[in-house]
């Protein structure tokens, strides 16, 4: 059977998810003489010597190619980055690129360099999402050359660069590379994650906060930094930085003091610091705040938090997320979320507290009947180990879990005190034959 023939070669997405597919769309591309706008090509199990033909048989199809997004988890090799690079140089209209190696075992600097030398090439490339999480074989080395790359993609407006779980990039290929990215002038998105990068330090974060607050055009940023070793030193120079990005509308920050280890973390003085920072963002819509391993972080840190967020006249989404901080109690809770009603345009409110060992019943149950109060909220998210994810379409819904706590609490007490219990038994009984009684009476 003949294969179709596509009639608007300028216009067509080609999604390639199996080593059958990219059989079938080369022959379409060899019949029509083919021109893809936008390749997404997604492999699990390739063969990774026919994907390496594949492209090289492909290149004559992309030269009007504005998006590709290559997904080859655990198969990316530093072969395959090359073949892949060899493309990429040429193609000159490209505006959107995402590569994702994630897991990638033999993906090293070598690759990622040459991978490098091509994107210098992309000068009208707009949006850059690089993916090498895992990829343990890449070093500051690779990460400084992908700066310098960057550095030269002067109409970048988004830039997304995850290497979490790279055990070999330090601070110094993180403040190098932050350097660069300081210098992109149309920057409006920005997200960095370096996760589990157990050689980061307050060092590397204060470098790279004190770069990015020369970006005053950023709109929307993320930072995580979750099992990192991190203390109140990082908040503060973050504080201090984001208090600068004024036209910020979304902001998300992940930070964390490490393995639990009882030094001195984060505080309640990191969380002041950055409270101060967010007073001076008027025009954020959506703000998601987390902390991990922090045993150090406290009820009166919570509360400082609440004055920040409180701030924010025009936020719209809040997530809050609080993992293995035991050093926070159902007073910190309350704290936090106090007259959250005041923030009148809140639709979405979202609070994790995992393994926080002294949070309580108590904590959901003022949650419930505080959150409930906010004018224009819409839905909700609470998360511990005793309910785990517990999910609220609306204010009804939030309400009949609050107040079922609260029955829960007060018959427990009531049952835990015979005298009182005698109370309750003789009020409802008196209720129950009131009118009897009434007519004796009278």
């Amino acid at each position: 059977m003949d294969l179709p023939s596509l009639t608007n070669p300028c216009s067509t997405t080609a999604t390639l998810t199996s080593d059958e597919s990219l059989d079938h769309r080369f022959s379409v591309l060899k019949k029509t003489n083919q021109q893809t706008r936008q390749l997404n090509f997604c492999l699990f199990n390739p063969d990774k010597d026919r994907v390496d033909i594949w492209l090289h048989n492909l290149e004559s199809h992309l030269t009007q190619c504005k998006t590709i997004k290559m997904k080859l988890p655990f198969r990316f090799t530093d072969n395959l980055m090359i073949s892949m690079s060899h493309i990429f140089y040429k193609l000159h209209t490209l505006h959107e690129l995402k590569v994702s190696a994630n897991g990638s075992k033999h993906v090293s600097d070598k690759g990622l360099i040459v991978l490098n030398k091509s994107l210098s090439k992309l000068h009208r490339l707009e949006k850059l999402k690089l993916d090498f999480s895992r990829c343990q074989q890449i070093t500051n080395k690779g990460l400084v050359n992908l700066g310098q790359s960057i550095y030269r993609l002067q109409n970048l407006t988004s830039l997304s660069l995850t290497f979490s779980a790279c055990e070999k990039i330090t601070n110094d290929g993180l403040t190098k590379l932050s350097q660069r990215i300081a210098k992109l002038p149309q920057l409006k998105k920005l997200n960095l994650i370096f996760s589990n990068c157990n050689e980061i330090t307050d060092e590397g974060v204060i470098r790279l906060s004190q770069s990015l607050s020369n970006l005053t055009t950023l709109h929307d940023m993320t930072l995580k930094f979750y099992r990192c070793s991190l203390t109140d030193k990082s908040l503060i120079s973050t504080g201090e930085s984001i208090s600068k990005l004024k036209p910020l509308r979304r902001l998300s920050l992940t930070f964390s003091s490490g393995i639990k280890t009882g030094h001195k973390g984060i505080s309640a003085e990191g969380l002041q610091a950055l409270s101060k920072g967010l007073d001076d963002l008027p025009n954020l819509e959506s703000l998601a705040i987390k902390f991990g391993w922090s045993d150090t972080l406290s009820d009166e840190g919570l509360a400082s938090l609440n004055k920040g967020l409180l701030s924010l006249k025009n936020l719209k989404a809040l997530q809050l997320g609080f993992y293995y901080c035991d050093g926070i109690t159902d007073l910190g809770v309350k704290s936090l979320t106090s007259n959250i009603s005041e923030l009148k345009k809140l639709e979405a409110f979202k609070i994790n507290l995992w393994t926080c060992n002294s949070i309580t019943k108590n904590s959901f149950l003022n949650l419930g009947f505080e959150i409930a109060k906010v004018p224009s909220l819409k839905n909700a998210q609470f998360a511990s180990e005793t309910y785990g994810w517990l999910s609220f379409n609306n204010k009804s819904s939030l309400l009949r879990f609050a107040t079922g706590l609260f029955l829960q609490k007060f018959g427990k007490n009531i049952l835990g005190k015979k005298s009182l219990m005698l109370i309750f038994i003789g009020l409802a009984l008196l209720l129950v034959f009131w009118p009897s009684v009434t007519r004796c009476l009278f």
